[in-house]
């Protein structure tokens, strides 16, 4: 698979009108981000876009690129025996993307968008509620569902309520489950050493991953990490970039990524995305 780490840009008839972009926005701004897995239940997302922020470097992208391309070609070679002939989700790595003959500022004109009308310059962080607000009212997912996957440099706050309670807090990454997920790299970068920088991207990359397909499911809704799984598992949920090394390291070395329940509950999910299962 070749991609383009550079920015890329889109033209053509593949873009929505400028109308059909803000119908869309002002007819779904009002509405609440999903708190349970609804979403992935109901769709059918037949690949999965990767953009990212200005900010992030080249290595960072490659290396986010490269863990979500082997995690995907892993699931297609563990599961061809059923039948699966191709990928289940293809992968588009569309980086930081523009819109050719868009004007700059407009809505969806490109990657940076996203992250301009999400920043709150009072904390100096993107709201992670705000960012998937507008990748869930984006065009494109009314007329090609599909996964969203976002890298940003700057540090995250998770929604407007934390902004107002807990100004001071931070999130590593945010997701709206069965549709996108958005992932800081920012707390990463204190980490040092090579190995351990890379265990802790990817622990970070796949847990979220698994948000955007609707892992873990409903069934740890009581628990007490809500969304989360409690089992061994890379689905356990990590504050910060201290417990998610810890976390990655314990899985590391009981060399587990899914736990069996997370790992039959998305194998059913892409299943039942192939075979276009309801």
């Amino acid at each position: 698979m070749n991609i383009d780490l550079g920015a890329k840009s889109c033209q053509g008839d593949a873009n929505p009108a400028r109308s059909h972009v803000e119908a869309t926005c002002q007819a779904r701004a009002a509405q609440p981000l999903a708190e349970d897995n609804s979403l992935a239940e109901d769709r059918v997302a037949r690949f999965l876009s990767m953009m990212w922020s200005e900010d992030v470097r080249d290595i960072e992208a490659g290396l986010a690129v490269h863990i979500i391309q082997e995690l995907i070609t892993g699931l297609y070679r563990r599961h061809w025996p059923l039948g699966l002939i191709s990928p289940p989700v293809q992968l588009r790595a569309f980086g930081t993307w523009v819109l050719e003959g868009v004007p700059e500022g407009s809505s969806y004109c490109s990657a940076q968008w996203y992250v301009d009308q999400s920043y709150e310059p009072s904390v100096d962080k993107i709201v992670g509620s705000r960012f998937l607000r507008l990748v869930e009212a984006e065009p494109w997912q009314q007329s090609d569902p599909h996964y969203d996957l976002a890298v940003v440099g700057q540090d995250l706050i998770a929604s407007e309520e934390t902004l107002r309670a807990a100004p001071d807090s931070f999130v590593l990454g945010a997701a709206l489950p069965g549709m996108a997920a958005v992932i800081s790299v920012c707390r990463l970068r204190r980490i040092l050493g090579i190995h351990e920088w890379e265990l802790a991207m990817r622990r970070l990359l796949v847990h979220f991953w698994g948000h955007v397909i609707g892992l873990p499911g409903g069934r740890y809704a009581a628990s007490d990490a809500p969304g989360h799984c409690p089992n061994l598992c890379v689905m356990r949920v990590a504050h910060d970039a201290g417990e998610l090394m810890r976390l990655a390291t314990e899985e590391e070395e009981a060399e587990i990524t899914f736990c069996r329940e997370c790992d039959e509950r998305m194998k059913g999910i892409i299943i039942g995305y192939h075979f276009d299962l309801s």
